[in-house]
């Protein structure tokens, strides 16, 4: 039996297209991920000292993930994963829309299933966790992203919290030192 030719070959273009995101219609959306440090209690610093946390440094070598939506719905598939580079930059190719874009927490519902459990009655350092809050935590995206156009220079920014901080679950201990 001969198998047309068309049959071989355009399953392989589309797989091959898809695989390095570069779809005909899509468009190109370069930029970085950057992380805002924290000041987390001890000595008064000072004021130098305080804009030096301010200063964005680059997130790198993290993964994200995009899905489509201005809200993180983890109900919906990954559209996209990638990968920011050792300076925090990242390039990736998308039909024009309205996406979120999140991080490894976000992704599905294991973090927060997890800080369910773990925080589900209050000890003498934790309230326990509030599910509704969680709830909502998960669905705000790290980023969102519209494409209409290519994008350059799109920043995801990441604010750092203190070592204590979990979402949705208030720290009741005592303050560091």
């Amino acid at each position: 039996m001969r198998i047309p030719i068309s049959l071989i070959v355009f399953p392989f273009i589309f797989a091959c297209s898809g695989s390095n995101g570069m779809q005909k219609g899509n468009f190109k959306i370069s930029g970085r991920a950057e992380r805002i440090g924290a000041y987390c209690g001890g000595a008064r610093p000072t004021q130098e000292i305080l804009e030096k946390i301010k200063e964005p440094k680059p997130v790198v070598n993290t993964k994200f993930y995009v899905r489509k939506d201005t809200f993180n719905d983890v109900s919906q598939p990954v559209l996209l994963e990638f990968t920011t580079d050792s300076s925090g930059n990242f390039g990736i190719s998308l039909p024009p829309g309205k996406y979120c874009i999140v991080n490894d927490q976000k992704k599905d519902k294991a973090y927060t299933e997890d800080l369910k459990k773990k925080y589900a009655v209050a000890t003498e350092w934790y309230e326990a966790a509030d599910a509704a809050c969680l709830e909502e935590w998960l669905r705000t995206p790290d980023a969102v992203l519209i494409v209409n156009g290519d994008v350059k220079d799109f920043v995801i920014t990441w604010y750092d919290r203190c070592s204590w901080y979990i979402p949705c679950v208030n720290y009741t201990g005592p303050l560091p030192p």
